[in-house]
């Protein structure tokens, strides 16, 4: 060995640092030996410690009806672990060492419920059975104003119905320039406006149709035949329209033609204020001549102050045999001179407001409006008549009439607790002044054959028309 020793010494000189590597490559074989031994270690324990691991499984149901419960929240208290049960109940924790644990099972409406489990290598079953609080809700009751004005809303009303009807809403109607309901409703398909206020549905006058407003028939605002007068509504206070064009067990008998249901509104969304001013020109009336007799100081409100009254006393029929009658006659004031002017524009004024105040669950609002009307018309109407041989007489009527209303709707409401009371008038006057100028042609012509004849009247009609709504409980 030494001489081995000093064969190398002579032949690579000093070996001191052949003995310091080789002590390094000692310690490093040692040191991996060292870590693999550590890493067997760790192995190992982790096998003995997963061979004492088991599994916690268990279904949560309803103590009453034993139903599964989903969405379950369950902890495992030492594990710090939770997890929800599934759409059948069930929850499941896995590689749980050995030994005992506390499992909190909690729900909404349930009361909270803690058990001790215990894992020994197998899976631990539990049937968790949830008791309810006790506190049982009593049934919700949702209330709520039910809305008609909407498209939507007016569409639904029209499908309800099994009848054909066409309709249109405040929602439709707040996106036009429509002044009345006149204006509204010539907007329905197979309904026509007449002098801007009357309604033909289908070819058939007005007096095969009926019209009812907010549910109640409307009154007529003509003197001698059914109508209703539609531009006294404002297009702004109207909730809905519907024309209905076909019979039904649910709507009156009285029409052929169409039955109109005008309803308007006593509480607004929101605050509004218009005022509209309208000149119109009437061919071959507006700028004629026209007649008309004296006229009273409130005929351009649609009334007469007294100026055309018949005087007190005056009998009922006058003839030749009634001592009394020039003396009848005679206290009629001699007024009876035809004036002659020109026939201006049409006039149309409107004004209309509305507001509501909300003061937290109360809410009171109210519409109201004012219109005013002044119109006129002048036209001729020839009328011959015939026997059975000759051809006898010949009329010239030059007709004038005058007409000046005044229409004021006043609709006011209080909602409180999706309760509603609403009160809603309608006040409408309307004055029409005509002269009737007729000339007679008798056939054959000689020198009486000429006759010069003219009649002059006044009519005066006011209509009022009031409704409460009050909700009632049965």
């Amino acid at each position: 060995m030494l001489n081995n020793y000093l064969i190398y010494w002579k032949r690579f000189g000093n070996l001191s640092q052949f003995h310091s590597a080789a002590k390094h490559r000692n310690f490093a074989l040692k040191n991996k030996t060292m870590k693999s031994f550590i890493l067997l270690v760790i192995f190992y324990l982790g096998l003995v410690i997963a061979s004492f691991a088991g599994t916690i499984k268990g279904t949560v149901i309803d103590a009453k009806d034993a139903s599964n419960l989903t969405g379950v929240i369950v902890i495992l208290e030492k594990q710090n672990k939770t997890t929800v049960t599934d759409a059948n109940g069930v929850f499941e924790f896995k590689d749980i060492p050995n030994g005992s644990y506390k499992l909190t099972v909690r729900y909404i409406s349930y009361k909270a419920q803690t058990l001790n489990v215990t894992v020994s290598d197998n899976t631990a079953s539990v049937l968790v059975k949830l008791v309810g609080e006790g506190n049982e809700l009593k049934g919700v009751v949702l209330k709520s104003s039910k809305i008609t004005h909407t498209e939507m809303a007016v569409i639904s009303e029209v499908k309800k119905n099994s009848v054909t009807v066409s309709a249109v809403g405040a929602a439709q109607i707040s996106k036009s320039m429509d002044r009345n309901a006149a204006d509204v409703v010539k907007r329905i398909p197979g309904v026509t406006v007449q002098d801007d206020k009357f309604i033909m549905v289908r070819g058939l006058m007005d007096r095969y149709n009926t019209t009812w407003l907010n549910d109640a028939a409307a009154p007529s605002s003509e003197v001698d035949k059914k109508a209703f007068s539609f531009d006294v509504i404002p297009s702004g206070a109207i909730d809905r329209l519907l024309v209905f064009k076909t019979p039904s067990a649910e709507l009156p008998g009285d029409f052929a033609g169409g039955m109109v249901k005008v309803f308007t509104s006593a509480i607004p969304e929101k605050n509004g204020m218009s005022f509209g001013v309208q000149s119109s020109y009437r061919q071959n009336s507006t700028g004629t001549t026209i007649n008309y007799n004296e006229r009273s100081s409130t005929d351009f409100l649609g009334y007469d102050n007294g100026q055309r009254a018949i005087p007190a006393g005056t009998p009922a029929f006058l003839d030749k045999s009634n001592s009394n009658a020039l003396a009848a006659t005679k206290r009629f004031s001699n007024n009876w001179v035809l004036n002659q002017g020109a026939l201006g524009l049409d006039q149309r004024i409107n004004f209309s407001i509305a507001r509501v105040w909300k003061m937290k669950k109360v809410k009171v609002g109210t519409i109201g409006s004012v219109s005013y009307t002044k119109t006129g018309t002048n036209y001729s109407m020839l009328r011959q008549d015939f026997d059975s041989l000759n051809y006898n007489f010949s009329y010239k009527d030059q007709i004038s009439t005058l007409r000046n209303s005044v229409n004021i709707m006043w609709n006011t409401g209080v909602s409180f607790r999706n309760s509603r009371i609403e009160f809603k008038n309608l006040l409408s006057q309307t004055g029409r002044a005509f002269v009737n100028m007729r000339n007679n042609n008798f056939i054959p012509q000689d020198s009486f054959s000429k006759e010069l004849v003219y009649n002059m009247g006044y009519e005066s009609i006011r209509n009022y028309m009031s409704q409460l709504n009050v909700p009632c409980k049965s």
